[in-house]
């Protein structure tokens, strides 16, 4: 009995101990966050994140649902109230286990994710994943329906905000294997490419495609050499990075994910768009490693016997699953 009250005690701990500390730590972590300079007053500002990946009922541990997700959340929610942007848009796998679910988890998951990345009246636009809808001979028009239902995210989507167009791209389909996806995919595209070049010649009353008014490069969320892109942000790799094409006049910036479950230092983008210039700066999430250390110099100083002769190993499990210390 004492065993069981001693279990719980510390699942409790902490329980308490990492949302209250992550509370305070993503406050002091973001306020270092900035956006692009620019002196454009118009200018667009949006947030790029990528890979939430909402655990799912399958693999997905309470635990390390409870502390990883309540991160995100606490994070998220503090950078849109700090930093106000524009849009958002969340670059693919949003969910850990899309690719599994029936009808219903695909909505529970859906809420999960409305939950944490709720940005009150800030435009949110979700790309498709792999994990969400399953890899190109996974996919079944069913879940495709679902996300569009979720998420409004057709196979390929444009997005115009303050005139600046935004091309976002279901990679799946991308295969160029003339199945229905790809085929359908290869349509959207030459019609948007047609567009895209009508604006560019000046006949902007004749060119239909979504809401394109004046011609201005894309910025694509994925790479397409075809729609010649002014940027490229893409997602899936877990990692950021910055890759340069056509000799440097094009830059893909791969976002790194957003979620502990993937990564100690996730990370997210603050671009700013003009008329010139494409502006990235990277912001930093708190470190999983620097919280797992202040909790356990706090449980140190509550019971020093246990923690002495505890491995990193043992410690990474209790953190990870909630088990008790004793």
């Amino acid at each position: 009995m004492r065993n069981a009250i001693s279990k719980v005690t510390i699942q409790t701990l902490l329980t308490f101990l990492y949302n209250s500390l992550g509370s305070d730590n993503s406050v002091i972590v973001l306020s270092s966050c900035s956006w692009p300079d620019s002196q454009n007053e118009n200018a667009l500002k949006f947030f790029v994140l990528a890979d939430t990946h909402i655990l799912g009922d399958y693999k997905g541990h309470w635990f390390d649902k409870l502390r990883r997700e309540w991160q995100m959340k606490k994070c998220f929610q503090t950078s849109v109230r700090f930093f106000n942007p524009d849009a958002v848009f969340v670059l693919g796998d949003l969910f850990d286990e899309g690719m599994w679910s029936d009808e219903k988890r695909f909505k529970k998951y859906t809420n999960d994710f409305y939950d944490i990345f709720s940005a009150n009246s800030t435009p949110l636009y979700a790309v498709i994943g792999n994990h969400d809808v399953g890899f190109h001979d996974q996919l079944h028009p069913l879940r495709l329906i679902w996300f569009y239902d979720a998420f409004g995210m057709d196979i390929i989507e444009l997005v115009v905000l303050k005139r600046y167009p935004f091309i976002l791209v279901n990679s799946m389909a991308m295969e160029n294997d003339q199945c229905i996806f790809c085929s359908e995919a290869v349509r959207m595209i030459t019609s948007l490419n047609l567009t895209l070049q009508c604006a560019k010649d000046g006949r902007n009353g004749h060119c239909y495609f979504g809401n394109v008014t004046e011609y201005i490069k894309p910025i694509v969320m994925q790479l397409l050499e075809i729609l010649q892109p002014r940027a490229v942000f893409s997602g899936h790799t877990h990692h950021g990075c910055r890759t340069l094409h056509n000799d440097g006049e094009v830059q893909e910036w791969t976002v790194s994910s957003y979620s502990w479950r993937n990564k100690n230092n996730p990370a997210f983008l603050m671009v700013t768009v003009t008329d010139e210039d494409v502006l990235v700066n990277k912001c930093q999430l708190p470190r999983e490693s620097t919280k797992n250390g202040l909790i356990l110099s706090i449980l140190y100083q509550i019971q020093p016997g246990h923690l002495l002769f505890l491995n990193m190993k043992t410690v990474s499990a209790a953190l990870v699953l909630g088990i008790s210390f004793e």
